[in-house]
Order: C-alpha cells, then structure tokens, then sequence
C-alpha cells in the first residue's frame, strides 16, 4: 500500500477552522442589502410606468383590477413575502411558478421582469 492512514476521532467543539469556515462574515447587512434592492427595483418601475405610453386612468384601472383579482391577489402577497414549495400552492397559480423569481410588487403594480421586457400581470 502507497500510504498508511491513521483515523483519530476529534469532538465537535475542537473543530474551530471548520466552525469558522462556515459561518458568514460578509460585510454587509441583508437588511442594507435588501433595502438596496428595493430602492433600485422602485427605481426601475417608476421609469417604466412613467415611460409607458398608457392614459394614466388606464394605469389606475390596471392598479385595481389587479388588487381585485384574487389570482393577482396572491401573487402579489407571494412576492412581498415567500412562494411556499410547489406542492403547496393552489392550481390556480401553478402557471406562475416558474416566474416566480421574476415577480415584483411596486408602486402598486404585480410586475414580471424579464432580461430585455416588463409585463404587467393579467388574469
């Protein structure tokens, strides 16, 4: 045999370096970093809406009918807070799964944000 190995059992707690190695030591706060991103994501929806060539009582028709709608209703609550796993979600909202990560809530609109479009969500 090329090596001779030696196996010796060392507790939990004398494993420092591995202890160290996993635990996060980023800079930055998950709170400044989320508030970041929603100052951004603001940012960008209110260039898109002021930019959309829409009436504004369209905009403001589009608001409600999305605060209504009860598909829309939950997408919207899903996107401020977390999509449960896929099994648990209602048939309705299947469909809208696979955008979950492109979903956004802002200045009241349920948006989709794609690479190079915006969509406004209708059900």
């Amino acid at each position: 045999m090329r090596y001779e190995y030696q196996v010796y059992y060392s507790p939990g707690n004398n494993l420092v370096v591995a202890d160290a190695l996993s635990r996060d030591f980023s800079d930055c706060s998950d709170i400044q970093q989320d508030a970041e991103l929603t100052e951004d994501t603001e940012a960008n929806v209110n260039f898109i809406v002021n930019s959309l060539a829409v009436k504004p009582y369209l905009l403001d028709e589009i608001k409600m009918k999305q605060s209504e709608d009860p598909i829309c209703k939950k997408l919207i609550e899903y996107s401020l807070t977390r999509w449960p796993d896929r099994n648990l979600i209602s048939h309705e909202l299947l469909p809208y799964y696979q955008y979950r990560f492109e979903m956004s809530f802002s200045e009241g609109f349920l948006l989709r944000f794609t690479y190079n479009d915006t969509t406004m969500f209708t059900t």
